[in-house]
């Protein structure tokens, strides 16, 4: 009984332990584009789906976590998604995730990574 006692224990930190903490949510990247001077990273929400976070990091500069579970949003497809007055410089890498949830998909991350650039009159662009 010890030996089985043993064996399973074993197996169970080498398995990991099963729950909502071990599933892969699915990411989806979308597109950045400059709007105006500032930074647009377009919606691909479908109608039914509710955003209700966003995480904003960069190395220089401390994650923005922003949750929103009890006013969800929805961003029609092609227009901006919210960025709660980010302020991002050239040259810094920039990765953002919004949370989504849907019935039908559960719950999945919208991505987006960029670094700008500055260009000779004060605009911005994306660099390459």
């Amino acid at each position: 009984m010890e030996k089985k006692s043993i064996l399973l224990a074993t197996l169970f930190l080498l398995a990991g332990c099963p729950g909502s903490g071990d599933r892969m949510v699915p990411r989806t990247a979308t597109t950045v584009v400059i709007n105006n001077n500032a930074v647009c990273a377009l919606s691909i929400m479908k109608p039914g789906e509710k955003m209700t976070g966003a995480v904003i990091y960069s190395k220089d500069h401390d994650p923005i976590f922003t949750r929103f579970y009890h006013h969800p949003l929805y961003i029609e497809q092609g227009a901006c998604l919210p960025l709660f007055d980010a302020t991002f410089n050239a040259g810094t890498r920039y990765s953002i995730t919004w949370e989504v949830s849907s019935v039908e998909k559960g719950l999945h991350l919208i991505t987006a990574d960029f670094t700008l650039a500055a260009g000779a009159q004060g605009n911005i662009s994306l660099a390459q």
